[in-house]
């Protein structure tokens, strides 16, 4: 299995209606947010589906260090193998992944916050779209995938209270 095959089949385990989208894209930028997209899964599925603090923390540490590696050309897990190529092409930072990272470590050993400013990391990752991220995801999409999104959060608007 391929690294990008590894990828598909990891985001194909989600069911995520994310996905559609992916099919409007042209090949190059598909397989980008496909490897992006599997990375977050096997960041995210670590923070779901480990219930022990400390052996999670050290898987979240592992990608900290595969990140490393992945920024210095010598990725070993196929999620990074695929995302490899992108890096330099679409200009990913490094501290991307790192946020990414924090925020699920936030949800591996928090249970309360002790203050509001404990709650400004979540907010700067995955949990809530950061600008940054937002901004680095047009560059990714196609005002095919725009209109697409549009359409499809009005028709869920429509039969929905919100």
């Amino acid at each position: 299995m391929t690294p990008q095959e590894y990828c598909k089949q990891k985001t194909k385990e989600s069911h995520s209606s994310f996905l559609t989208a992916f099919i409007f894209l042209k090949k190059e930028k598909r397989e980008a947010l496909t490897a992006l997209y599997a990375f977050c899964r096997e960041v995210d599925d670590i923070a779901d589906e480990c219930l022990d603090h400390e052996i999670a923390s050290r898987k979240l540490n592992w990608w900290r260090e595969e990140i490393e590696r992945l920024f210095k050309s010598e990725p070993q897990h196929p999620v990074s193998k695929a995302l490899h190529p992108f890096i330099s092409h679409f200009n990913l930072s490094k501290n991307y992944f790192i946020e990414i990272i924090d925020g699920m470590e936030m949800d591996v050993k928090f249970n309360r916050y002790e203050s509001f400013e404990q709650l400004e990391l979540p907010n700067q990752t995955v949990t809530d779209p950061n600008p940054s991220h937002v901004l680095a995801f047009r560059r990714f999409t196609s005002d095919q995938v725009v209109l697409f999104n549009r359409v499809q959060c009005d028709e869920i608007r429509k039969h929905s209270q919100a």
